[in-house]
Formats: structure tokens, C-alpha cells, sequence
């Protein structure tokens, strides 16, 4: 048995079936450094970080001196946001073998996820020293040229790397950055379209396609503003809620609560029915997207059914939550990568769900002495279902969600 296989399935980015291969031959052969290395990038890629960590230390532990075990880990711990650890690995594999520059170009990512542009050139200019047309440094040296807005030269790095290689498609990605910097907004669209098709998992290429339709599209460009102001920022969000409550009170919060929580869904319904906006959004919100229009739509029509065969009901207050709340609620869960944040919404949305349905038969269905719901089972049923709905706004808004890093991988 041979790990040829294995490394084949890695080349394609099938990591799934290139870990089941890895697995397979590490059974056999226990002390394979390089095969732990490899088992260790094909777990990261899959979302494992405990089991890429716990691989890349196997990795250093059975060869201490083998540079690219030091590499694995610094990519490792880059994913896991451990920055600093990351650049002591990395430095640890170029102080065994400091003629590779494959190493040098992760040191100049890791500088660029620290926001250290200057170092990121520089350890970019180390590996071209060595190898002046090696993509990897290429690629970096035009992020961090980009980020000190040196536009012009980041583009001269970007059309070298697509002279070497057309289909890279981070330096599609730099170019649609630069010309949206520019103000060519079509150009720069143009640009952040072929990214993705080269590589539609390409986050880099969705946020800035996203951003340049959110510029030329006023509808997607409120709905991102409303997004972005629902998204956790501990110092942002007391000092705005404090002018809130001061010069609009309770009221404005409550509508502010409601379209920043359902902004982020109404954003990607939009653009998924648009043919050029659709590229933006990963496989998880294409099919969130999918499912919630199809439900609001058969929500409205349930509701049209309800008004003209009941009339306007109070008791209808939990009932339009369930139909048109809860659906926005658990179209959350597809951005929670824990499966117990995942586990905790769905609970949430079942129970408020169940008393939406509730809801609905008190109101159709009169008590045996001929009237419908008291009074008092209204208040009560409003009042669970505005705890529920309390309880899972905060919760969700709370929790904070992995988004990706502005320079790609």
C-alpha cells in the first residue's frame, strides 16, 4: 500500500476521501511523518482543527527535524487564529531548512493575518530571493503591497502571477480589489466572477463580490448596512443603544432588533435570484435561501387564508411569529460551524413553532360553549412566545460566528 492515492485525491481537494486513504495507510504505517503531516492539512481543510492540531504534533513528534512538519503545524495553528504560535512554527521549519520558500511565503501570510504588511513584504521578497517565480510568495507580496495601498504595484504582481498560472484564482481575486479601490466597480465584478468560477469555495472573491453589488445596488447595500449593524461588536453596541434609547426609545430598538436580524436572510433571497449576485453566496446560504423564500411564500398564502376565512384575530400574534419569525431563526443555523449552537436554535424555533401552531387551532377552532380563545389565553400565548422569541434573538445575536479572514489561504 502507497500513499500516491491519497496525495492524487489531495491534489483534486477531495480531502474527505484523501483522509480515508491517509488513514488507511498510516494503519500500516504508524511512523510515516509526512503522511501525518498530509492527514493534518486534509483535517484542517474539512473544518477538524482538534484532529489536524493533534496530527501536525504527531507529525513533529516522530521527526523533530523535518521542516515541513514545522510547516504543517504553522498552517494548522494559522487556521485555528493562533497567529503568533503559527509564526514561531514556521520560523522553527526555516531555521532547519531556510532555502525553501514555500516557507517564507507562510510567514508572509501569517504577517498578513496580523496585519504586519511591511514584514509580510519582506518575508515575500526572502522566498522570491530563492525562487523568483514562486506563486505562493507572489501571491502575498501583492496582498500586503494591496493592504499598504500600493495598488499599482499589487497589480503588477497580480498580472506576473496570472502570466505564470491564468487559472490562479486568488490573483483574480487582487485584481477585483484593485480596480473596486479604483472606482471600476463593473471591471472589479468582472474580476471577483472568474475567482469563482476557478474556485467557487474562494471566500476572498464572495465578500468582495458581495461588497461591489452592495455599491451599485441601494437595495443590498441597506440590507448589508442592517447586517452589519446585527453583528456583535461589544464597544459599537452599547454606545449605539444608548443614543437609541435617548432619542427614539424602546420603539426604534425593537425595529432595529427585527430588520438586523432578518437583513442578512432578505440580503441572500435576493441575491439568489440574481444571476450575477448568486455567485457570492456559498453552497449552506444558496439552499437557506432556497428554502426560507419558499416558505414566506407559502406563509403569506396562509395568512391571506386565514384573514379572510377567520378575520383579524389577536390570538394571530404568536401564529404570524411562527410563520414569519421562526423560519429566519433557523435559517441561522447554517452559519454555525459548532453543532451545538446548531442543536440549541433548532430547539428554540421547535417550542416557539409549537405554539404558533397552537395559535392557529385556538383561532380556528371555537371553545365548546361557542366562542373562541379567551382573553386570557391570548395573553398568556403572546406571552411564552415573546419570552421564546427574547430568548433566541439574544442568543443568536451573542453568538459569535467564524467569518473569513480578508486574505485568503
Amino acid at each position: 500500500m502507497s500513499s500516491a492515492r491519497a496525495s492524487a485525491l489531495y491534489a483534486q481537494k477531495r480531502y474527505s476521501q484523501a483522509e480515508k486513504e491517509y488513514r488507511q495507510f498510516l494503519s500500516a504505517n504508524p511512523d510515516d511523518s509526512y503522511s501525518h503531516g498530509m492527514l493534518a492539512l486534509c483535517c484542517v481543510y474539512q473544518k477538524k482543527e482538534a484532529e489536524a492540531l493533534r496530527e501536525s504534533e504527531e507529525a513533529i513528534r516522530l521527526s523533530p527535524d523535518f521542516a515541513w512538519a514545522h510547516y504543517v503545524r504553522s498552517h494548522v495553528l494559522k487556521w485555528l487564529g493562533k497567529n503568533a504560535e503559527a509564526e514561531t512554527a514556521i520560523r522553527d521549519a526555516i531555521r532547519l531548512d531556510p532555502e525553501k520558500a514555500l516557507y517564507y511565503g507562510e510567514l508572509a501570510h501569517v504577517h498578513l493575518r496580523m496585519k504586519k504588511f511591511k514584514e509580510s513584504a519582506e518575508a515575500a521578497d526572502a522566498g522570491l530571493a530563492l525562487e523568483p517565480d514562486h506563486l505562493t510568495c507572489l501571491n502575498y507580496k501583492g496582498w500586503a503591497l494591496y493592504a499598504k495601498m500600493k495598488f499599482d504595484d499589487a497589480n503588477i504582481i497580480a498580472d506576473e502571477i496570472l502570466r505564470l498560472k491564468p487559472e490562479q484564482a486568488d490573483a483574480h481575486a487582487l485584481k477585483g480589489y484593485i480596480h473596486f479601490q479604483r472606482g471600476k466597480k463593473v471591471e472589479a465584478i468582472q474580476q471577483f466572477r472568474e475567482a469563482l468560477r476557478l474556485d467557487p469555495q474562494l471566500e476572498t472573491a464572495r465578500d468582495g463580490l458581495l461588497t461591489s453589488l452592495c455599491s451599485r445596488n441601494p437595495l443590498y447595500g441597506v440590507l448589508a448596512a442592517f447586517s452589519w449593524l446585527g453583528q456583535p461588536r461589544i464597544p459599537f453596541f452599547f454606545g449605539y443603544y444608548a443614543i437609541a434609547i435617548v432619542a427614539f426609545y424602546l420603539f426604534f430598538i425593537v425595529c432595529h432588533l427585527v430588520l438586523s436580524a432578518i437583513a442578512p436572510h432578505l440580503l441572500n433571497i435576493c441575491m439568489r435570484y440574481d444571476p450575477i449576485a448568486k455567485h457570492a453566496l456559498n453552497e449552506n446560504e444558496i439552499f437557506a435561501a432556497t428554502v426560507l423564500s419558499s416558505w414566506l411564500l407559502a406563509a403569506y398564502m396562509i395568512t391571506m387564508i386565514l384573514l379572510f376565512t377567520c378575520g383579524l384575530s389577536p390570538i394571530f400574534a404568536p401564529a404570524f411569529f411562527f410563520l414569519y419569525g421562526v423560519p429566519f431563526l433557523l435559517a441561522r443555523i447554517f452559519e454555525f460551524p459548532d453543532q451545538r449552537y446548531r442543536r440549541q436554535v433548532i430547539i428554540y424555533s421547535a417550542v416557539a413553532a409549537t405554539f404558533g401552531i397552537l395559535s392557529i387551532c385556538f383561532a380556528v377552532v371555537p371553545e365548546p360553549h361557542g366562542r373562541f380563545a379567551s382573553p386570557y389565553d391570548v395573553r398568556l400565548l403572546s406571552l411564552y412566545t415573546a419570552a421564546i422569541f427574547s430568548v433566541m434573538v439574544l442568543f443568536v445575536r451573542t453568538v459569535q460566528v467564524k467569518h473569513a479572514e480578508p486574505y485568503s489561504v
